[in-house]
C-alpha cells in the first residue's frame, strides 16, 4: 500500500473517533447543565404545533401548555405570537412533550440529548461540505 492510502485511512479513523467522542461527550454532559430559561417555552411551542396538526386532522388530542408563555385561547400555533418558530426538528420528540407521566427532569435530559443530536448532525454535515469543497482541486 502506498503511504498516501495509509495516511488517508488514519485520517478517516481519527475523524470518526473525533466525532464519536464529541457525540459521547455531548450526550454525557446533557444532564449536567440544567434547564435553560426558554426551554419550557420551546416545548410549549412544539405542543402548539402539534395542537395545530391535531385540529387540521380533526383529532381530539389537545395538549395543554405548561409554561408561562403567552397562550392563545385555541392552544394552536397559528393563533400565537410564536407562529414563526419552526419546531419541526423536534417533531420526533412528540411523545416526550405529550406524556405527563414523564418526570420533568427526565424530559429535560432527553430534550437536551435530542438537541445535541441535531447539533451533531449539523456539524457532521458542515464537515462533509467543507471536505468536499477542499478536495475538489485534487
Amino acid at each position: 500500500m502506498s503511504r498516501l492510502r495509509i495516511s488517508q485511512r488514519w485520517s478517516r479513523l481519527f475523524t470518526c473517533l473525533f466525532f464519536l467522542g464529541l457525540l459521547a461527550l455531548g450526550l454525557y454532559t446533557s444532564m449536567d447543565y440544567g434547564q435553560p430559561w426558554d426551554e419550557p417555552w420551546e416545548q410549549d411551542i412544539l405542543r402548539m404545533n402539534l395542537n395545530e396538526y391535531s385540529a387540521y386532522f380533526n383529532m381530539r388530542t389537545h395538549l395543554p401548555l405548561v409554561s408561562d408563555i403567552e397562550k392563545p385561547p385555541s392552544g394552536r400555533i397559528s393563533d400565537s405570537d410564536e407562529r414563526d418558530h419552526g419546531e419541526s426538528a423536534y417533531y420526533p420528540a412528540f411523545l416526550l412533550v405529550s406524556d405527563d407521566r414523564l418526570p420533568a427532569e427526565t424530559r429535560m435530559v432527553i430534550w437536551h440529548m435530542v438537541t445535541w443530536l441535531w447539533w451533531m448532525a449539523g456539524s457532521a454535515a458542515l464537515y462533509c461540505i467543507a471536505r468536499r469543497i477542499s478536495c475538489r482541486g485534487r
